[in-house]
């Protein structure tokens, strides 16, 4: 495995190296992890590294912190990049999903090749980014509600088939259920007008009763642990498990 495959032990390393390399004034390192109060971090996030005071990194995200405001950037939220490590630009402008724009002084963090906080920004993106995934993104279960028209459009195989109005209502009822932190849904489909789903996505605490009563009302195939292509789509902590309820 990749060191860069573990984002824990990647960040830590970098910090590390920067500080070896005679700039060890602008880190600060939380080799155990810490959850500074000022930030508005997911729950369980952990900061193991904050850089200059303004640059700090999370597994999950980049927050950027400064006098005026704080910013958070999950990883997977991250689409482009108009830099790359050592090309010697002042500014790095990072798009995110939403279409918005954010612009790092990438003069901060590095001079030239000189610069690990540089390094360890630029492979975050790379590894962790919205586009290192593949496959189309997962969905909200409103921006499903939303979205979704005909009933077929959820589970298409499934028979005899529920009304969106009873697939909504039990969506948020396992949304809301003791110990499930998030449900998204996974298009089989998203480029097409019509788009169908075949699986959803579930984060929890443990495996809750909540999530096989959910599979056996609507008749799921199966329920398993997400893969890793899954995993990379959602925005969850290490301790956190991610479950696929599935159907043909």
């Amino acid at each position: 495995m990749a060191l860069i495959d573990d984002p824990k032990t990647y960040i830590l390393r970098m910090f590390q190296m920067e500080t070896s390399e005679g700039r060890g004034a602008y880190c600060q390192v939380f080799s155990s992890g810490s959850q500074p109060d000022d930030l508005p971090l997911e729950h369980g996030e952990i900061v193991y590294g904050i850089y200059k005071n303004k640059y700090v990194f999370t597994p999950l995200s980049l927050i950027l912190r400064n006098r005026e405001a704080v910013q958070r950037l999950p990883w997977s939220s991250i689409t482009a990049c108009s830099t790359k490590h050592g090309c010697g630009e002042k500014q790095s402008v990072l798009t995110v999903s939403d279409g918005s724009t954010v612009v790092i002084e990438l003069h901060e963090l590095a001079k030239g090749w000189s610069g690990r906080i540089s390094q360890l920004l630029h492979e975050m993106i790379n590894r962790w980014g919205s586009y290192a995934s593949l496959g189309p993104g997962l969905l909200s279960v409103d921006e499903f509600v939303r979205r979704a028209q005909d009933p077929y459009e959820f589970a298409p195989n499934l028979e005899p088939h529920p009304s969106l109005e009873t697939v909504s209502q039990l969506l948020h009822q396992l949304r809301a259920a003791p110990d499930v932190h998030k449900v998204l849904l996974s298009p089989a489909n998203a480029e097409k007008d019509d788009f169908a789903i075949t699986s959803i996505v579930v984060t929890s605490n443990g495996r809750p009763s909540a999530i096989d009563e959910f599979a056996r009302v609507l008749k799921a195939t199966a329920v398993v642990e997400a893969t890793e292509k899954t995993r990379r789509k959602v925005e969850t902590t290490s301790t956190m498990k991610v479950w696929e309820v599935l159907w043909d």
